[in-house]
């Protein structure tokens, strides 16, 4: 049972949403199987929420973005402390998928779901070819109504914010994993390490290993 929850915590960690869904899965099936009873359920659920929550604001510093952790940290310990059984499967699925995918730059502060629900499909796919014309697709609206919405809740573009979500993903890969810098940039869905390199400078303004190396230093 620690090593599954050890797994579900790092595939959080690391926002890889299927894995973290799929590890879920088979703990509440342990749960299931065993009989395990409610209260044992919930303090395990609380538990995570709290790692998962720990691990959110361990590098935030300013006051409204902790506060706004904060908040949303509570309203899913309300939900964990006021259900009686049924809904418990769904509430360690919500809290996975919010502690995977809805923690970015772009989806703070955005109230519009259309975009909520792109920039979350945007995020889970950034390893992928992402275009206007396959996001307009998935999301079943015309292209131009689509990015001009994006424009106006995110303040950037379809280019620039899959670019940030692949950096963002690069970053968790350099610090908690030993995967080289070419395995990275491929994993995360640039088609150049040098590209990748590039634009990773351009956003944090130091080199892939350059930053490895500052992190892994700090997590000592």
């Amino acid at each position: 049972m620690f090593v599954l929850e050890s797994k579900l915590i790092n595939a959080v960690q690391l926002k890889s949403n299927k894995e973290a869904h799929e590890l879920a899965d088979k703990l509440l099936n342990i749960w299931q199987n065993s009989e395990t009873n409610i209260r044992s359920q919930k303090n395990t659920i609380i538990q995570l929420l709290g790692i998962f929550c720990w691990n959110q604001i361990k590098n935030i510093s300013d006051n409204q973005s902790l506060k706004f952790c904060e908040t949303e940290k509570n309203k899913l310990l309300s939900k964990i402390e006021n259900d009686e059984s049924e809904n418990l499967d769904e509430i360690l699925h919500e809290i996975v998928e919010y502690y995977t995918t809805n923690q970015n730059i772009f989806t703070k502060g955005c109230e519009n779901p259309l975009i909520r629900r792109a920039l979350d499909y945007i995020y889970n796919n950034s390893e992928q070819k992402i275009s206007l014309d396959i996001l307009s697709d998935h999301l079943h609206v015309s292209k131009s109504y689509l990015s001009t919405l994006i424009c106006q809740n995110t303040g950037s573009n379809l280019p620039n914010i899959l670019t940030t979500f692949r950096i963002e993903k690069s970053l968790l890969l350099l610090t908690y994993t030993d995967k080289s810098v070419s395995e990275i940039s491929k994993e995360v869905g640039f088609q150049s390490d040098s590209y990748f390199c590039q634009q990773f400078k351009n956003i944090k303004q130091i080199t892939p290993k350059k930053f490895r190396t500052i992190t892994k230093r700090d997590l000592c």
